[in-house]
């Protein structure tokens, strides 16, 4: 962004001619603008991959990721910024290249942050306890999953609309609409996935709460109503068990 923004002010100080005139450069710009973006998105889809595997394949956990899944995403990660050498001969081919991997990528964000959260739950539920009250432990991995839902889907929409913002601001003739666009990627990659990452860690869960309270509160609800449905089902069983030996027991003392 800081290099997008001295193009501009040049831009701005050489009118009525324009840098973009010049092929080589106007080529230069595209590639080097769409390369920063999408090793960004890069990191950010590696940093997720990681955070599974930290947390259920390197424990040894019963809920880990299969090794090929996280090979495929990992692929995915890795092609997207490797996409920029075809601009380099063709911006058109490029262009159609870029959309179809966008959506991939979405798409696969979207299921690891899925696997992540999903994988939290089902420790939840797997928690061998009876009744519908939650543990210490249980509120807290609750806490975890709501907070990583508030914040997965606010870092996934952000960087769906940014990817657009990115992809296709910079071929708009007008100035003024390649300089907005840009800059409102530059507001959504900042306060949408930057801030998303940040607030994600425990040691800022305060300002967390101060930021996202309300949407914190009606996931968490949802969760734990779930949770307590899912705990009065399985413990059925156990109950109606019971029940029968208690039964069994009367019939005996008769």
């Amino acid at each position: 962004y800081l290099v997008e923004s001295v193009f501009f002010v040049i831009e701005l100080s050489i009118e009525p001619s324009s840098l973009w005139d010049n092929e080589a450069f106007a080529v230069f710009q595209f590639c080097f603008w769409n390369l920063s973006y999408t090793l960004s998105w890069s990191a950010f889809y590696a940093f997720m991959i990681m955070r599974i595997k930290n947390t259920f394949n390197d424990t040894q956990s019963i809920y880990a990721v299969r090794t090929w899944v996280l090979y495929l995403h990992c692929i995915n990660a890795i092609l997207a910024p490797i996409l920029i050498v075809v601009a380099v001969f063709n911006t058109f081919v490029f262009l159609i290249l870029s959309v179809i991997w966008d959506i991939l990528t979405v798409i696969g964000a979207a299921h690891v942050i899925f696997i992540f959260n999903r994988s939290l739950y089902l420790l939840i539920l797997s928690q061998d306890d009876r009744g519908t009250s939650f543990t210490r432990m249980q509120i807290g991995m609750l806490r975890t999953v709501s907070t990583n839902t508030v914040l997965g889907g606010l870092i996934m929409i952000s960087l769906a609309v940014c990817a657009f913002t990115q992809i296709w601001g910079p071929l708009f003739n007008s100035f003024s609409v390649r300089v907005f666009l840009v800059y409102l990627g530059a507001l959504l990659i900042t306060f949408g996935a930057g801030l998303g990452i940040f607030l994600s860690f425990a040691v800022n869960r305060q300002l967390y709460l101060c930021l996202c309270r309300k949407c914190d509160t009606c996931v968490g609800e949802h969760y734990k109503r779930v949770t307590r449905r899912r705990k009065t089902q399985s413990n059925a069983p156990h109950i109606q068990v019971a029940n029968q030996v208690d039964d069994d027991e009367s019939i005996i003392d008769d």
